[in-house]
């Protein structure tokens, strides 16, 4: 029905409701709005870590897996865009993501740990 394009080369992606986030490695992070399958569009697109493995949406932010440099926590800007909100560098290689209500689990490739931390522990 239609596309949306997106920057660097697509790794992962996640839908929340009509908004999708892609994972675009050394694109950055794309936000898109979907609402319309004929008229998809980007709508906020970051490209502050080097790399970027996954991605993850909830509670109205998103966490971004950027591998060494860690785990960061964004959120919409006023003017549409992404802010960071913070970076949790101390989560090790933060390689995969996936989010279940208020808990993220993420890959550690460090020592292949998977980790469970609550989001609202790290948005603050």
């Amino acid at each position: 029905l239609g596309a949306m394009e997106v920057p660097g080369t697509g790794r992962r992606l996640t839908l929340r409701g009509t908004t999708v986030a892609v994972a675009g490695g050394d694109g950055g992070a794309v936000i898109g709005d979907v609402s319309d399958p004929r008229a998809m569009r980007a709508t906020a697109h970051w490209t502050g870590a080097r790399f970027v493995y996954d991605v993850a949406l909830s509670a109205g932010a998103l966490y971004i897996a950027a591998g060494p440099e860690g785990l960061y926590v964004m959120s919409r800007s006023p003017d549409g865009g992404l802010s960071p909100l913070g970076l949790a560098r101390g989560l090790g290689f933060v390689a995969a993501l996936e989010s279940r209500g208020d808990d993220l689990y993420l890959l550690d490739r460090t020592g292949s740990v998977v980790r469970r931390v609550t989001m609202s522990s790290i948005a603050r």
